[in-house]
């Protein structure tokens, strides 16, 4: 705690925030929490926690989410009310999709009207401010002293870090932050107090899994959001060598190497029509990763990939987040066997059933001849992909296979993070999942899910990873949204190499616009109007360098795109932010 005695309720908040052992505070200030930001600042003296400023409140939202998924601690948001809170709601909205644990905290009032400053002080007060974004936390709170202050804070984080883990809230009055301290409260211990924790699940019902796995002809395990650790990754090789089993990972989280050559991700269609077992862990929305769209991917009409007779397993805790407000959970998908557990300690209990029940199973032979055939999938695979990276290294611009692979020449001999590796499943997410040698959980913290984050969540996992080599694949129109979160990197001085694709377009909607206009027999043409970005083209280095970043200015070959990444390489080994410009082919969409 601080040399000094607290002398107010935002420095006993402050002691709070030390206990419970956050490192950093991200924060676009305002009036509600100016009590809070004082005690950081001045009684804390700015460590332990750290303020991180940003210029929009969804930067700093996305910072915590980076943050989190890098380290599996959350961090706190400091969120001015009303209209921090307004603008932060698609960041925490995007938390909440990923999973995302963060303590977010409002300012309000002062509640007592006697100490609201005429005007502005009411306009910044709401009955509840909560409710704004009660559908999509897990839990909030707005506690009317101080001592209930410190139990919801204790009580938040327990909250966030249950599985499945996500963001909270608590509206703190700008009165109990500023009042004077007539006695010191003890502040709650946080390693005193037990929250949920769920494990491996029903034995009875793993047992009934390892004996529909280990007899299965074709089985396939399906990942999204199961990697936690580098322990845990390696309990799922061991599974799928042990069952012989062919893998299709999502990229939501890392979740499998991409060099095991039991991945096949990539081919879902051809896999999943063969399969007789499915195994889906921390799968959410499931008949997404069974369905194919009938007219290609923009068509909204789907049908399931799987035989009728296959059996699904399910092991996750999804059904215990569900709300009415968003439909994020899909279409009702038929199911054979449902483990709420948490999936990876539920594969430990899983692999040693296995191994019990191919004891007893005359199957060595079958599945070794089985993984014979994955691998030499696998392989053919892999030489596809390369002659199409070769194929596209003298294109002119760039497509996402030739940079994705001129960036791994580029950083394979390093200690390096892929902090942001796009959106979605396509895309440049497609393409360094192809090319990169991911091995190691940190190496791959996750993707994104919503626009105008992909910075933040990049700089929040760059903050995690001090003195590793962080690049952050960035699309144009997402960075458009949150452009100053360039100025976050170079105040805090958050070494990131900032690899903008830069293809001039929100190409996703180009690419339903085409689709549509396909479809009613229109001009594809003209379904660009209101979706290019051109007329002017965005200079993104000029933008960079007006933040105080440092930057290649636009390269579109294979030989400057492999020297600007070796300067800025260069550049972030030495503590600084570099950004690359690069023009890319609007050959790929990112969702």
């Amino acid at each position: 705690m601080p040399d000094k005695a607290p002398e107010y309720g935002s420095d006993i908040i402050f002691d709070a925030f030390r206990a419970m052992g956050i490192k950093f505070v991200s924060i676009n200030p305002g009036a509600t929490t100016r009590g809070l930001h004082d005690s950081i600042v001045n009684y804390g003296g700015n460590k332990n926690p750290e303020l991180i400023l940003c210029c929009h409140e969804g930067i700093a939202v996305a910072i915590a989410s980076g943050y989190f998924r890098a380290t599996h601690q959350p961090m706190i948001v400091l969120l001015h009310d009303i209209a921090g809170l307004l603008h932060a709601t698609k960041a925490i909205f995007d938390a909440w999709i990923n999973r995302d644990a963060m303590i977010l905290i409002g300012g309000n009032g002062p509640v007592d009207i006697q100490k609201r400053r005429p005007w502005i002080d009411w306009i910044h007060n709401a009955l509840i401010p909560n409710t704004m974004v009660r559908d999509f936390v897990k839990w909030d709170d707005q506690p009317s002293d101080l001592f209930s202050t410190l139990e919801a804070l204790i009580r938040s984080r327990g909250i966030a870090l249950t599985e499945p883990t996500g963001p909270v809230f608590i509206s703190i009055d700008a009165g109990i932050q500023e009042a004077e301290l007539e006695a010191i409260p003890n502040i709650p211990k946080p390693e005193s107090y037990s929250f949920p924790s769920v494990d491996e699940g029903s034995l009875a019902k793993i047992s009934e899994a390892a004996t529909v796995l280990s007899s299965a002809k074709h089985p396939v395990i399906i990942t999204n959001n199961y990697g936690r650790d580098d322990n845990s990754i390696a309990n799922l090789v061991d599974l799928a060598q042990q069952l012989g089993a062919i893998v299709l990972d999502s990229g939501a989280r890392f979740n499998f190497p991409s060099t095991n050559p039991l991945n096949l991700s990539g081919l879902e269609e051809s896999t999943l029509a063969e399969a007789d077992v499915v195994l889906a862990l921390g799968v959410k929305d499931l008949y997404f990763h069974l369905a194919k769209r009938d007219a290609g991917f923009h068509s909204r009409l789907s049908t399931l990939m799987i035989r009728p007779d296959c059996e699904i397993i399910r092991i996750d805790l999804e059904g215990f987040y569900q709300k009415s407000w968003v439909t994020e959970y899909g279409r009702l998908t038929p199911t054979s066997l449902y483990i709420p557990a948490r999936p990876d300690a539920a594969v430990v209990t899983l692999l040693e059933l296995c191994r019990k029940e191919l004891q007893s199973h005359d199957h060595v032979r079958e599945i070794k001849e089985r993984i014979s055939v994955i691998k030499d999938r696998y392989f053919e695979q892999r030489k596809k992909w390369r002659d199409i990276v070769s194929d596209s290294l003298n294109k002119h611009p760039l497509g996402y296979a030739a940079l994705a692979a001129i960036a791994w020449e580029t950083v394979k001999d390093r200690d390096w993070v892929l902090a942001f590796p796009g959106y979605s499943m396509r895309g440049i997410n497609t393409w360094l999942r192809r090319t990169w040698e991911i091995t190691r959980c940190y190496q791959y913290p996750g993707r994104g899910e919503g626009t105008g984050t992909g910075t933040g969540q990049a700089l929040g996992v760059a903050l995690a990873n001090a003195g590793k080599l962080c690049i952050d694949f960035q699309p144009d129109g997402d960075l458009l949204y949150s452009a100053s979160s360039l100025w976050t990197a170079a105040h805090c001085k958050i070494p990131l190499l900032i690899i903008m694709m830069n293809d001039r377009s929100y190409h996703n909607d180009e690419e339903h616009n085409k689709f549509i206009s396909m479809e009613r027999n229109r001009s594809e043409e003209s379904s660009k109007i209101g979706i290019k970005i051109e007329d002017p083209n965005v200079d993104f280095s000029q933008m960079a360098r007006s933040f105080g970043i440092e930057s290649s200015g636009v390269v579109d070959t294979a030989n400057s795109l492999s020297e600007a990444l070796k300067e800025g390489a260069l550049v972030v080994s030495e503590g600084r932010p570099y950004l690359v410009d690069v023009l890319v082919q609007q050959s790929q969409t990112f969702s």
